[in-house]
């Protein structure tokens, strides 16, 4: 799960406890170019979305993607890839 721990200056810091068994962060070690949407990770693992991104959430190795990297100019997208240098 997510925590949030609370600095003096009142910025918050995310701590994320990795998974040890994460489908998904093992897909993106395999196949670090690719930028995949929630729904098309769902299908080619055959895992429902919200345990998709449930996995997603517990790995600091996969970010979402600027919707102008995949061609969208929408807001927000659900679009994920592979952080070469995690923080």
């Amino acid at each position: 799960m997510m925590k949030y721990n609370s600095n003096s200056n009142d910025s918050t810091e995310k701590i994320i406890n990795e998974l040890e068994d994460n489908p998904i962060r093992s897909f993106y070690e395999e196949n670090p170019s690719v930028k995949l949407s929630l729904k098309t990770l769902s299908k080619r693992l055959g895992i429902k979305k919200k345990t998709v991104y449930f996995f997603i959430m517990n790995t600091n190795k996969v970010v979402k993607v600027n919707p102008l990297e995949v061609g969208s100019h929408k807001y927000d997208l659900n679009v994920f890839k592979f952080n070469h240098s995690p923080q």
